[in-house]
């Protein structure tokens, strides 16, 4: 297992940033201020949010949209990643990974996430 990963992370209000973080749970709980939830999106792309983001009432950061319909939303600071589904290790995003993440999400001040065709 890596040490350190390369992830995207998403703060509200803010703008997406790529960034090296520990590969842990303390730096992922650290990130999204709570309990982590793994939304598989593509291959081995994940979004790890704040399982209570909903809950506690945390601002809107990001729209799900699949179809031209917002399906859902996820609240608060979350991030990007990648799973090795053969190990079930986070290896963190290749470069390739990092410019398809910012293609799906709409950076133009509306935030949402274009969910594919193959999204779980």
């Amino acid at each position: 297992m890596k040490e350190k990963i390369r992830v995207i992370r998403v703060p509200v209000g803010g703008k997406p940033e790529s960034v090296e973080i520990a590969n842990n749970l303390d730096s992922f709980q650290s990130i999204v201020g709570g309990w982590i939830e793994a939304l598989y999106i593509k291959g081995d792309i994940v979004v790890y949010l704040n399982e209570h983001g909903k809950l506690e009432d945390m601002p809107v950061n990001l729209y799900i949209v699949k179809d031209f319909v917002i399906v859902d939303d996820i609240r608060g600071d979350f991030f990007f990643s990648a799973t090795d589904m053969e190990t079930g290790d986070e290896r963190g995003l290749t470069q390739d990974e990092e410019e398809e993440v910012l293609k799906m999400m709409n950076l133009d001040g509306a935030r949402h996430l274009m969910m594919p065709e193959d999204a779980r």
